[in-house]
């Protein structure tokens, strides 16, 4: 029989699939670390809340030299992973154990963590094992952890909460409930499922006097079921808003604000049947203010711009909205604005040496049309004077600073007083730096 007769029988008796991988029996072990965990997955099943489970990974080193595991990590801090410096060395052949400990404190429900090994097996330098369980607590709070408060108000009634034992023929008793971060209302009654499980209704309502804003806080929910004590959070989020919202709850421009420059739009509106009015507005004397009714007696449009009277840089200020409601006399929207310096100087420092005697600076006025009436410097050494621009720059005043004695022992410092016929900004104060002979 000749070679090719012999693999069409070897074909026709064991014919090979798609799928079917051949795998050569006795493959040596790599010459150099060679990790491997055979089983990278661990679930650990149903886990009590506050119980700490273990999963551990056996790690081999099937190469010919030392396996050195460089670091560890978790994707959660509620897993760690310890192992001393010579626990991280695997010689040849041998097994380390990786003992990964998931701490099951406010994780409730299906949780999955990675742990992360960071080895020097050239092939496989990183290995991602898993660990899952199912976290369960002795009762459970439905339909869930979660109170939404968004735009509630003063008085009203929350969907409310029900605690079962997770165990039905158990018994849940000694609910304490506390609450921080937020002005809450709560009441037990007991009740019954419709599979008969007995638990408990807790009835949840915003206080009348309720601070209005943003709410974030917790629950925190202990009962007791069979004699063992159990604590499940309940976060809180949402805000608690009166008959009127402003939107948005504040106005800020942090880059250089030209004066003039509106503000986004500030929307005021019941959100009540009732109807208000807006009887004024201020924000100060550098904020010009108008109302647009957008609907009457149900929403207004409030437009803020930076008057021409506002001071160079940082401006803070408060929008105060007054309105006829009796609940909510006055809305407050904080404002800060940093205003663009009327004149720009470039550069805004002139420096002058014998060597380097006169330097140009230009003036640019963010104010529109405006005239240089004057400038001067009472360092007799130190000549200014008014140059003309170029004419693709309209904008801009220009100045010549010169440096006209030679008479300069040491440093000195002085400044150029432009006078401009800018009622806000009549002078432009210009510092100079005379640099003496370097020592």
């Amino acid at each position: 029989m000749n070679a090719t007769a012999a693999l069409l029988l070897i074909a026709s008796i064991s014919p090979l699939q798609p799928t079917d991988v051949i795998v050569s029996p006795g493959v040596p072990p790599s010459e150099g670390p060679d990790a491997f965990v055979e089983i990278q997955h661990v679930d650990l099943g149903t886990l009590r809340e506050g119980s700490v489970g273990e999963a551990v990974f056996k790690l081999q080193n099937r190469g010919k030299a030392e396996l050195v595991i460089s670091s560890i990590s978790a994707s959660c801090g509620c897993t760690t992973v310890r192992l001393s410096d010579d626990d991280k060395k695997v010689p040849p052949g041998q097994t380390r154990d990786i003992v990964a400990r998931f701490d099951t404190r406010g994780r409730l429900g299906k949780q999955r963590k990675v742990v992360t090994l960071r080895t020097n097996d050239p092939t496989e330098p990183v290995l991602r094992l898993t660990l899952s369980a199912n976290v369960e607590t002795l009762f459970r709070v439905l339909p869930r952890t979660l109170i939404n408060m968004r735009s509630v108000h003063r008085g009203d009634q929350l969907e409310p909460l029900e605690l079962y034992p997770t165990d039905a023929d158990a018994t849940l008793g000694e609910v304490d409930i506390s609450v921080r971060g937020a002005a809450l209302n709560h009441a037990l009654e007991p009740i019954r499922s419709d599979e008969g499980v007995r638990g408990y209704k807790v009835k949840l309502s915003i206080p009348e006097r309720a601070e209005l804003g943003a709410v974030s806080g917790m629950m925190t929910i202990t009962a007791t079921v069979g004699g063992e004590k159990a604590t499940v959070p309940v976060r809180l989020a949402g805000s608690v808003v009166g008959n009127i919202v402003a939107r948005p709850v504040a106005l800020q421009s942090l880059g250089l604000t030209p004066r003039g420059r509106q503000f986004a739009p500030v929307t005021i509106a019941s959100t009540t049947l009732s109807t208000f009015r807006i009887v004024s507005t201020d924000a100060g004397p550098h904020i010009e203010v108008q109302v647009k009714p957008i609907k009457p007696g149900k929403e207004y449009q409030i437009r803020t711009s930076l008057a021409d009277t506002a001071p160079d840089g940082p401006l803070a200020t408060t929008l105060v909205i007054r309105t006829d409601d009796t609940t909510m006399p006055l809305v407050r929207v904080p404002m800060f604005v940093n205003v663009r310096p009327r004149f720009m100087v470039e550069p805004p420092m002139v420096l002058l040496s014998q060597s380097d005697n006169t330097r140009r600076v230009r003036i640019a006025g963010g104010a529109g049309s405006w005239a240089v009436k004057g400038v001067s410097c009472d360092d007799p050494r130190v000549r200014v004077a008014v140059e003309s621009g170029p004419p693709n720059d309209p904008d801009g005043r220009y100045l010549r600073v010169t440096l006209s004695s030679s008479d300069l022992a040491s440093d000195a410092r002085t400044e150029v007083v432009v006078s401009t016929d800018d009622a806000v900004a009549p002078q432009i104060h210009i510092p100079v730096v005379l640099a003496g002979p370097s020592s």
